[in-house]
């Protein structure tokens, strides 16, 4: 009896352990992608264009990642931006940007810009900040500050070795 009371307070404490560090946001269902896209923005991180581009004038160096398809990017970009599409931005961005340093995301609208910094969150990417309005905007806003034509996507340099590998890094 003494056994059994003891394995079942183990099993409890067990099953505790599994379940204490399950984040409810990460089992949410959505009944729409804007309802997704909206609960993502609620809980990121951004900054306004105008902002945004007070900091490009001013800074030597910024990371931007562009999360638009290659094709995209390929016609346009704002300068020093790397593109890592948002379809494989779980699996690429550990090569490309360290997670200590601030990160600057954008796409067209911001619907995939909100996405991906939500989930550069999860693998640890404290620093990353959604540039709010998006690609069109800036396209509009800052035509002198839009790069045509931005040569080799793929040439970009990887992020400096941070150890660790994976999300745990």
């Amino acid at each position: 009896m003494k056994n059994r009371i003891l394995f079942t307070v183990f099993a409890i404490a067990l099953m505790y352990a599994f379940t204490a560090c399950n984040n409810a946001a990460d089992d949410k269902q959505y009944s729409s992608v804007d309802e997704m896209v909206s609960f993502a923005k609620e809980n990121i991180t951004s900054i306004s264009i105008d902002e945004f581009h007070t900091e490009f004038a001013e800074a030597e160096h910024l990371t931007i990642v562009d999360v638009r398809e290659p094709e995209e990017f390929a016609i346009s970009c704002i300068p020093g931006a790397i593109n890592v599409p948002r379809g494989v931005l779980e699996f690429s961005i550990g090569d490309k940007v360290s997670r200590g340093e601030t990160v600057y995301v954008y796409c067209n609208n911001t619907n995939r810009s909100a996405l991906a910094v939500y989930d550069m969150a999860k693998l640890k990417y404290s620093k990353a900040v959604m540039i709010d309005s998006g690609y069109d905007v800036w396209q509009e806003k800052y035509p002198e500050d839009v790069q045509l034509e931005p040569s080799g996507s793929e040439e970009n340099k990887p992020a400096a070795s941070h150890g660790g590998g994976g999300c745990g890094g």
